[in-house]
């Protein structure tokens, strides 16, 4: 399995885990969302590249088009 694919596994599990505690009334839609920041920003801060600490884990052609796709909303709202 490539570290990526884990990555994406243990953060599915992580976010199964924490939505059934909330889901059971063990944690508030508050901590919920403080719980998802720390884990979140822990793990993709540490990644050793640009793209995993932006959170993508596809390849360089997902990441090219997803940031393409925002450069150009904001040079469309930019211009009006």
């Amino acid at each position: 399995m490539s570290a990526d694919a884990d990555w994406a596994e243990k953060s599915n599990e992580f976010n199964e885990s924490l939505f059934k505690e909330m889901s059971e009334g063990k944690i508030s839609d508050d901590e919920w969302f403080e719980i998802n920041k720390l884990y979140f920003t822990k793990h993709y801060l540490a990644s050793d590249n640009p793209k995993g600490q932006s959170g993508h884990d596809g390849n360089e052609h997902g990441y090219f088009h997803s940031h393409q796709l925002l450069i150009h909303v904001i040079h469309f709202l930019v211009e009006q």
